[in-house]
């Protein structure tokens, strides 16, 4: 989309008058645009045709009542005819306001537990009538026949034939999934999507949410505090701060006895649902720099090193 068309779209639909626009290159040509109109910036941010409008409805329904039950998450900006979804050539664009904070740290485990406990207790009161047409699960049967296509891929990719080499530990993971909770997780809980802002901590970047088990969120965040600032994907035995993160998570409430197993079970089932994603476009996914490491990370958690993460964790519970 050139500027002077996001001009016309930030002008006509919004009644902003765009003085600067700057491009956010996103994974697969995905682009999206920092907006500024002289006094604050706006997110135009790009979806792709397979979010759909209902989905991305109920994304912008879901953050609307967090906000209302004072966890404060992204904003939405409605257009004037009181939508908030501007389609164009198949694709959707949404635009939010632009959050300006710093991301929460390591060191800062402890307290992101707590915020994550925070956001499933505000999630649990949320009405889910509202939100029918969120994903009501994973669909196991379809995650069983995308990682599958790693076979395909095999004689052109290391990781792809490490993978297909597993490929029954890959199914196993997935078919032991159960729906245990009934709410609706971020689903991408990661330390870049938790904001300090000033005094306010924010969450960001609900793309991925969707109905799932609690414990699904806290195996993303562990994952995060495994590999964030890794050189080459490998892994930080960052045990301290994980265990920090599952104080402050159950401050208030008895630790469950068998979290370390349902952690690193979830966890196994977490890179293997990603692992799925990335399958259905690998060839494209491979030529991003970086990205075939990243699903080699992913892979060698399930193979091993979710294993050799619950021995770690059980000297801490």
């Amino acid at each position: 989309m050139n500027n002077e068309k996001l001009h016309q779209i930030m002008y006509e639909c919004y009644g902003i008058s765009a003085k600067k626009i700057e491009i956010i290159n996103r994974f697969f040509l995905r682009q999206s645009y920092m907006i500024f109109d002289s006094t604050s910036w706006v997110v135009f941010k790009k979806y792709p045709p397979y979010f759909g409008e209902e989905h991305l409805k109920n994304i912008w329904m879901f953050t609307s009542a967090l906000n209302q039950y004072g966890i404060r998450t992204m904003e939405v900006l409605e257009m004037k005819d009181g939508s908030f979804l501007y389609q164009d050539f198949g694709s959707y664009y949404v635009a939010y306001k632009y959050i300006e904070g710093n991301v929460m740290k390591p060191e800062d485990s402890f307290e992101v537990g707590k915020i994550l406990k925070k956001f499933h207790n505000v999630s649990k009161k949320i009405s889910y009538k509202r939100y029918e047409t969120f994903e009501k699960q994973i669909c196991v049967e379809q995650i069983i026949d995308d990682i599958q296509k790693f076979g395909q891929y095999r004689e052109k990719s290391a990781v792809a034939k490490k993978i297909y080499n597993n490929i029954e530990l890959f199914l196993r993971c997935i078919k032991e999934y159960r729906m245990l909770d009934n709410i609706i997780i971020h689903g991408d809980f990661t330390l870049n999507n938790i904001l300090y802002c000033g005094d306010e901590k924010r969450i960001i970047d609900l793309d991925s949410a969707r109905y799932g088990n609690i414990i699904e969120d806290l195996a993303c965040f562990t994952l995060s505090l495994l590999y964030t600032d890794g050189e080459n994907f490998e892994l930080l035995p960052r045990y301290k701060e994980i265990n920090d993160f599952i104080m402050g998570y159950y401050l208030d409430s008895d630790i469950p006895k068998n979290i370390v197993n349902e952690l690193c079970k979830n966890l196994k089932a977490h890179c293997t649902i990603e692992l799925a994603r990335q399958a259905k476009h690998f060839l494209i996914a491979r030529r991003y720099p970086g990205n075939e490491e990243y699903i080699g990370m992913l892979a060698d958690v399930v193979i091993t090193k979710a294993d050799i993460l619950m021995e770690q964790l059980r000297s801490y519970f």
